[in-house]
This record gives C-alpha cells, structure tokens and sequence, in this order.
C-alpha cells in the first residue's frame, strides 16, 4: 500500500473513531486531518528505512503537536484529536500474527518448530514496542 492509500484509510478510521466517541461534527475534519497527516510521517519514515517502532513514535509525536495546535485554535481538549488519530496506530497485525504462532505451539504440544517459535516472539515484541 502507498503512502497515500495508508494515510486515506487511516483518515477513514480515524473518523469512524471520532464518530463513536461522539466527537462534535465541526470537529471531525480535524480528527482526520492529524489522523492522516501523522501515519503519513510514518509511511515517510519507514519509507527513509527507518523501522515500524521508530516510524509509529514519530507520527505519534506529529499527531500529538497537531492536537495540541488544532485544541488551542477551538478551545476543545487535544485528546479529542489526539485519540481517534492515534488508535489506528495499533499493531493488530502482529498482536494476531503472534497469537496465531503461540496457538501453534500449544497445538503442537513438545514438537515445535524453532521458527514458528521466533516468529511469534518476534511479532509479540514488535506489538508491545508499538503500543509502548
């Protein structure tokens, strides 16, 4: 997926988020703004060569100082930005990835492959370095 495309769909998200927590509508165009801007500073990042953590941490930061800008200029708290920008930050790949793996291995009971071990261990570390 192009940088474009993920930072659209994360704007998508992000406004489903903000419509749930009932976000006032003159509001939302703000939730998707950061919400697109910031995963497309990761998807700049990660594009440089930089890693998925450090990449997810730096549109963190950018969706927070938008939040933080745009909560200034409305009077409205930042976390009603902040929040459905963020949340389409979070790593369900590798959360399901990793909890597949571990299903594996306690389906397979003694007998485990080494790799299918890593794997899942290696997705279980990149979910929580993600979430922080």
């Amino acid at each position: 997926m192009t940088i474009p495309e993920n930072a659209l769909f994360a704007g998508v998200a992000a406004l489903g988020f903000a419509v749930l927590f009932n976000i006032p509508g003159k509001l939302l165009g703000l939730c998707v703004l950061a919400a697109v801007v910031g995963h497309a500073a990761r998807g700049v990042a990660m594009s440089m060569g930089v890693g998925i953590e450090v990449g997810t941490l730096l549109g963190a930061l950018v969706i927070g100082m938008l939040a933080e800008i745009f909560s200034r200029r409305v009077h409205t708290p930042a976390m009603v930005f902040a929040v459905p920008a963020a949340i389409p930050f979070v790593p369900g790949a590798f959360a399901f990835n990793s909890m597949m793996g571990f299903a594996t291995i306690a389906a397979t009971g003694g007998e485990v492959d080494p790799s299918v071990v890593s794997a899942a261990l290696a997705n279980a570390l990149r979910a929580l370095l993600i979430v922080g």
